[in-house]
């Protein structure tokens, strides 16, 4: 009798559409609460939004050791993307302090005439993205667009967004599913 009491009890359920959106949902209104309304910092709601999900997992009857597997191989395939992601930001910031970014845009600004200032901008944007991806494009030399004229900060990060997924250096690459090798020959 026991055996088969454990045995329902850890059978799994199907999963549903609303499951999901029990678990989005919390997590949204669990933020909102603890952010908005009692001023706290976002990592306690996002806590207690694991817990409701973990709770929610356990109930459609997934084992501990599959849920852990399941939040492991997600922070697993995220991982490579971080790190890319904190790469640009360490060398944007490099950039900044050693005062590359503001003579950039110091000469820049002297150089290019505002007759020809938007397609310049863009045009530049979009052969340094390639190189160093599309974050570190907009976080460097797509702020001089930004600075001089906050409408034409659309000139730096339209050509810069181009790039996500051809760049090397882009998180995209890292984090998009593989694809056929007639797929990626075309990008």
């Amino acid at each position: 009798m026991n055996s088969t009491k454990n045995r329902t009890l850890f059978c799994k359920k199907e999963v549903k559409f609303y499951h999901g959106l029990i678990s989005l949902a919390s997590t949204a209104v669990l933020i909102f609460i603890g952010v908005v309304v009692c001023g706290a910092e976002p990592q306690i709601p996002l806590i207690f939004s694991c817990t409701i999900a973990s709770l929610l997992s356990l109930y459609l009857g997934f084992s501990w050791e599959e849920i852990l597997h399941g939040m492991l191989s997600g922070i697993e395939q995220a991982l490579e993307a971080v790190i890319i992601l904190l790469l640009i930001g360490v060398l944007v910031g490099t950039w900044i302090a050693s005062g590359t970014v503001p003579t950039l845009i110091y000469y820049g600004l002297k150089i290019i005439t505002p007759k020809f200032f938007l397609i310049t901008a863009a045009f530049t944007c979009g052969i340094v993205s390639f190189a160093i991806g599309a974050w570190g494009t907009v976080g460097t030399v797509g702020l001089a667009p930004s600075a001089s004229r906050p409408r034409s900060s659309q000139a730096a990060s339209s050509p810069a967004l181009t790039s996500v997924r051809s760049s090397l250096l882009s998180p995209m690459r890292q984090i998009s599913p593989p694809r056929s090798w007639a797929a990626r020959s075309l990008i």
